[in-house]
């Protein structure tokens, strides 16, 4: 399943043209520093030119560089107006242009450290002194804490030490976990539990949940196990693309899309999620995005018609995820179902032209612009 088509999880901090946005914010950053650090580096530049590059250095790179890892670190994004509160507060005062550098640096340099530096470290000892604790556990219920561990090594290595115990041992730890509160542990248990117990009920249990995150793991659990429950898997995932909570739907999305997951379970889940989406669809009232962009990888030509029905949806975003559906599906079916698609596609643009007239809408704009490319594109094909 191509990485390619998936729907893009933009960050929060930026809107969906973030390169765009983070490249006016870089030069942005530049032109503030160029007019805070400048008075210092004309204070510096005549009689210690060595000193004015490294003050520039030390007042610019920690603060590109936090901007730079906003996905990573988003909080260092949040001490840099913090660096230039500091310099007005120092301008005010009449201190020196020196001096107002070197606090416009410090909030981005004690920032860079602690999170590039403290922080490595100390997560280091932590998950060693964790996966000592992993190797000593004497009871599944011990090692419970450590399936959610946030370092993945030694997430890895307590779902592995479950396997020192017997099947029913670690089968009653992981579903007492399961039906708990906490939910990140709900969640880890549900992950591991298909590795370590393949009872039918425990499975039937953990897909009653009613959290959809632990439902989601679940999914996860069963797509990575070694002989896992695919069929179960498939109709997981095709209902969770429609959940309510949009983290959820696109963590279904990401399920079978992503890297870790074993090459031969998710080739034999695709014709199962395809008859899945093809049943949830069928059911839709309105359609969900994700749905929409699963069946784009995973269907066949003949879906084609059932994802045009999506293009009478109201919202932008089921629309969209129509039209890339339809890209990867009709291109590939015969004259027929091109000709119906392009029919759908052109009704959809006829539509959206009349409630959005050109200019009136940005999104409105963008959408008929792909209508009408892909309906071109499809009615050439047999001209």
């Amino acid at each position: 399943m191509a990485g390619p088509g998936r729907r893009p999880n933009h960050s929060l901090l930026f809107s969906p043209d973030s390169d765009l946005d983070l490249l006016f914010a870089v030069l942005g950053l530049i032109v503030l520093l160029a007019l805070t650090v400048g008075p210092a580096l004309q204070e510096l530049a005549e009689e210690r030119p060595g000193l004015a590059l490294g003050l520039l250095a030390l007042a610019g790179l920690p603060a590109l560089v936090n901007l730079l890892r906003y996905r990573r670190a988003p909080w260092g994004c949040a001490v840099l107006p913090a660096g230039f509160l500091l310099y007005g507060l120092a301008f005010a005062a009449g201190l020196s242009g020196v001096v107002r550098t070197l606090l416009l640096a410090a909030p981005n340099v004690l920032f860079l450290f602690w999170d590039g530096v403290l922080r490595a470290v100390r997560g280091r000892v932590r998950a060693a002194q964790a996966l000592q604790d992993v190797a000593r556990a004497a009871e599944p219920t011990a090692l419970l804490p450590y399936l959610a561990d946030r370092d993945a090594r030694v997430a890895a290595a307590a779902a592995e030490a479950l396997g020192r115990f017997s099947p029913e041992e670690a089968r009653d730890a992981l579903q007492a976990a399961v039906a708990g509160e906490d939910l990140a542990l709900a969640r880890a248990a549900a992950r591991a539990l298909p590795a370590v117990a393949a009872d039918p009920k425990a499975l039937d249990d953990a897909a009653a949940d009613s959290r959809p995150e632990v439902r989601l793991a679940l999914a996860e659990g069963l797509l990575h196990a070694r002989g896992g429950d695919l069929v179960r898997c498939a109709r997981l995932l095709a209902e969770l693309l429609g959940a309510d909570d949009e983290s959820v739907r696109q963590g279904a999305l990401d399920a079978f899309d992503a890297p870790a997951a074993p090459a031969e379970q998710v080739a034999a889940l695709a014709p199962l999620l395809r008859a899945a989406l093809r049943e949830a669809l069928s059911a839709d009232a309105v359609a969900s995005a994700e749905r929409l962009w699963a069946l784009g990888e995973v269907g066949a030509a003949e879906d084609a018609e059932l994802v045009a029905e999506a293009l009478a949806a109201s919202r932008p975003e089921v629309i969209a995820a129509a039209v890339h559906a339809l890209s990867s599906l009709a291109g590939g079916g015969d004259a027929a179902i091109r000709a119906r698609a392009a029919s759908a596609l052109e009704a959809a643009h006829a539509r959206l032209r009349g409630e959005h007239p050109l200019g009136e809408n940005p999104i409105a704009d963008r959408l008929c612009g792909e209508l009408e490319s892909l309906a071109t594109a499809l009615a050439r094909r047999d001209a």
